[in-house]
């Protein structure tokens, strides 16, 4: 819950990191309808760190590399409760 910069991350909060992002990647990639998922790693300078895991929808390559981010916005809304399936399977896979 701290905030921190990647480069003052020492080896144990490095091996955390990388569980995390691996699990939450193998997670968000066995949904159904994902094609690929992407890391992304924003940090403003100002020891904030922000580590993104993003699903691209199947099919939808346009998507691809850096647009993913800019274009999901628009995409269409998953239905409540398909999003809350969704992310229980993603947190039972992180717990």
């Amino acid at each position: 819950r701290d905030h921190e910069r990647l480069d003052d991350l020492d080896e144990a909060a490095d091996e955390e990191l990388g569980r995390l992002v691996a699990r939450t990647y193998r997670a968000l990639r066995a949904l159904p309808g994902v094609g690929n998922v992407q890391v992304c790693k924003w940090e403003n300078g100002g020891g904030h760190l922000s580590v993104n895991v993003l699903a691209r929808p199947l099919g939808v390559l346009e998507l691809r590399g850096s647009n993913l981010p800019v274009w999901a916005d628009m995409l269409p809304d998953i239905p409540q409760d398909e999003y809350d399936q969704r992310a229980e399977a993603v947190r039972a896979a992180l717990v």
